[in-house]
């Protein structure tokens, strides 16, 4: 069986396109070859424009200082808006095969620093003792003209760069030439003097405009702007210092991290004859026993979160009992007092407070008083805490630490060890009579007295230095009776001794103080800062 094979050939058409494409990429690879070429080019033009004006920069720098001429007459090509010598260093023509027509040319010029800056100045001004060599390459690249620029600068090696200086008199405002002031230019501290008995002072510098400061010790430091010190000339500023005032400041230093005990009283009453506590109930004026406390601190505390406890206990066999609380207000700002009380409310001098807490059930831990209320016509149930011819301890806690504690012993009996303070623990005041109806025990707002205007903050730890008894206050001192809740505020004098605490006065010259005790572990402890300056 035969195989049969086509015999047909490329058509004109398919020979027509193919042409078309070959020729279409053999016209873009000549095109590619072109730019490619060219770009290779201008990169050897560059290379070598770089070259010619190094090599003529090289040439003038190898002149000495005095041999290397000032141009003095020169031509503008206003194309690049430049100007070189014509006449010491003409301009000079390189052609090259294969590359384009080169121009170098040359402007040497004085030149002088002020600041940090250089300019040049007239070939007719003094010779500044530096020149400034500029050399310029030109060349045409097609319809485009190019230029090349380097510039450096030659020193003469027999003169100094400061010719200039700055000078002045430095004086107290109060009269009198100050000797030994430092005066500098800003930014530069290797220009500066030191004044002498006169007053006065002067050191080079280049010229240029600068800021100079005047310091010494004892007086406030002085700044004079914009001082010019023209080339061979000086710039003058003068200071009159002011002196930073001197002298020596004392204080005592307190902290304050916690609320305290401010008040304890065992009774608005008193005893009568028959042992009632008294007076009877008539409806609006009770007995009643209460608990002040004091918030010396700047924060709010909130206390019926759980956190804040407060405990008592007599005997030192006792375990220290919680008071529940009934709660009216249960916050005590910044300042503020806080009252707990056994009953309401609370009458005083005929005005009647409103406690911001109640005892609750003390569940057999504490006193149980029926009273006779004569308005209603009932025995009246007061929970009541201390008795007399016993000690007794009360103490604040939060989150299970204890923030304050007061303590008494009475006769031979002491209180639970956990309810006393924790730095003087054997340093308890004795009450003969214990806390009896009519006592009051009271913080003190500062070491040794209790000032109405401020908050009862005074406390080293040691109840027998922070606490005053009362004995009979409120039968002997009636008018002086106070039972303060949070609508009282009062800011505090004192607190904590800030033993070890340091400070320093704001100005920046006076040196800081360290406070140290005075009286410590005795009445009237505190901590005193001395700072002087």
């Amino acid at each position: 069986m035969k195989r049969l094979h086509s015999s047909r050939g490329v058509s004109l058409v398919e020979l027509v396109v193919a042409m078309t494409i070959m020729t279409v990429v053999a016209i873009g690879g000549m095109a590619s070859f072109q730019f490619i070429t060219k770009a290779i080019h201008r990169s050897r033009t560059r290379t070598l424009a770089n070259n010619l004006i190094q090599e003529k920069m090289e040439v003038m720098k190898n002149y000495s200082y005095f041999g290397l001429m000032v141009t003095t007459h020169t031509t503008t090509n206003a194309l690049h808006g430049i100007e070189y010598d014509d006449l010491a260093y003409p301009p000079e023509t390189i052609a090259m095969w294969g590359y384009p027509v080169f121009t170098r040319a040359v402007h040497v010029a004085y030149a002088e620093m002020a600041g940090t800056q250089i300019s040049t100045v007239s070939y007719a001004a003094t010779d500044t003792g530096i020149k400034q060599i500029t050399t310029y390459l030109m060349w045409e690249d097609g319809a485009n003209t190019k230029l090349l620029t380097i510039k450096n600068l030659l020193a003469n090696p027999a003169a100094t760069g400061m010719d200039s200086g700055i000078r002045g008199t430095v004086t107290k405002a109060l009269g009198g030439a100050l000797e030994g002031a430092v005066v500098e230019v800003v930014g530069n501290a290797n220009w500066t003097a030191n004044t002498d008995s006169a007053g006065t002072y002067t050191f080079n510098v280049s010229k240029g405009t600068y800021s100079v400061i005047c310091s010494s010790n004892g007086y406030y430091q002085q700044i004079k702007t914009n001082i010019s010190a023209p080339r061979g000339g000086q710039g003058v500023a003068d200071f009159s210092m002011v002196q930073v005032a001197t002298g020596a400041f004392k204080t005592s230093v307190w902290i304050s991290t916690g609320l305290v005990i401010s008040q304890v009283c065992a009774g608005t009453g008193s005893y009568t004859a028959a042992g009632y506590r008294g007076p009877h109930v008539d409806g609006t004026e009770k007995d009643v026993e209460f608990i002040e406390l004091y918030n010396p601190t700047t924060f709010t505390w909130t206390l019926d979160t759980g956190a804040f406890e407060i405990l008592y206990a007599k005997q030192d066999w006792e375990t220290p009992n919680e008071i529940p609380l009934t709660f009216t207000n249960n916050t005590i700002g910044p300042y503020q007092y806080f009252l707990i009380a056994s009953t309401k409310p609370i009458v005083i001098n005929g005005v009647s407070v409103e406690p911001d807490a109640l005892y609750g059930d003390l569940q057999g831990h504490g006193w149980d008083f029926w009273v006779w209320n004569y308005t209603n016509v009932m025995f009246e149930y007061i929970p009541t805490i201390w008795e007399s011819a016993q000690p007794g301890a009360l103490g604040i806690k939060w989150n299970g630490s204890y923030l304050d504690r007061v303590a008494w012993k009475t006769g031979g009996l002491s209180p639970p060890a956990e309810l006393t303070e924790t730095v003087w623990p054997n340093d308890l005041p004795t009450y003969a009579n214990g806390l009896k109806d009519g006592d009051v025990l009271v913080r003190q707002t500062e070491p040794g007295d209790v000032l109405i205007a401020d908050g009862n903050a005074y406390d080293t730890d040691r109840n027998a230095a922070n606490v005053m008894y009362m004995e009979n206050f409120v039968d002997d001192h009636a008018q002086l009776m106070t039972a303060r809740n949070t609508s009282t505020w009062k800011a505090p004098v004192s607190g904590k001794p800030a033993h070890g605490a340091l400070a320093a006065a704001p100005d920046g010259y006076s040196l800081a103080g360290q406070a140290y005790p005075v009286n410590y572990g005795y009445n009237n402890e505190r901590a005193d800062l001395f700072i002087e300056g």
